[in-house]
């Protein structure tokens, strides 16, 4: 029996849902649904051997919950977060010292993304760089480090940070060891 990619809805029990990438992963299973632009996708990614994909779906539901107790749409500061963490994506071939999604990159692909390297990027893109958008995420919705970058308040008391993109690039500039995220 294939797998049920659950939604944020179901899963944190809450109306919130990520309108995209999170949806395709199913906790039980470890499995990721791609929804590349490339040809001959596979039906599912492994994510066995990247724990860290799995914990960060689990992570999202309580997201969710702290999203919507702020008053804030968790589709929304999701987007946000997309936004900024695939840009980084983008920037990462040329940071020196990231091991991080490289790893990751190469478990999905089955052990070795090798000759297919580009393609493997495009089709395990949103699974690899999934932890750290649900971490940006979370970020975005605590007031302490919001407040840090000039963060202005939506309603629960919670902060929003128009310029985070920028400040988080600037200190998330390759080092592979993401003390952020945790």
């Amino acid at each position: 029996m294939p797998p049920v990619y659950d939604t944020a809805h179901r899963q944190a029990g809450t109306g919130g849902s990520l309108r995209g990438a999170g949806d395709r992963a199913c906790v039980r299973h470890a499995r990721w649904g791609p929804d590349a632009d490339a040809d001959e996708v596979p039906e599912h990614l492994d994510l066995r051997e990247v724990p860290e994909v799995v914990q960060a779906r689990r992570r999202w539901a309580g997201v969710v919950r702290r999203a919507t107790r702020a008053g804030v749409d968790p589709s929304e500061v999701f987007g946000v977060a997309w936004a900024v963490v695939c840009r980084w994506w983008e920037s990462a071939l040329s940071w020196e010292r990231e091991v991080i999604w490289p790893r990751r990159l190469h478990a999905v692909a089955g052990g070795d993304a090798g000759g297919d390297f580009a393609w493997w990027r495009v089709v395990g893109r949103d699974a690899v760089v999934f932890p750290e958008a649900v971490a940006v995420a979370d970020a975005l919705l605590d007031p302490a480090w919001c407040s840090d970058c000039g963060a202005t308040a939506v309603p629960g008391g919670r902060g929003r940070c128009g310029r985070t993109g920028r400040l988080a690039a600037n200190s998330g500039n390759g080092s592979g060891g993401r003390g952020w995220d945790r």
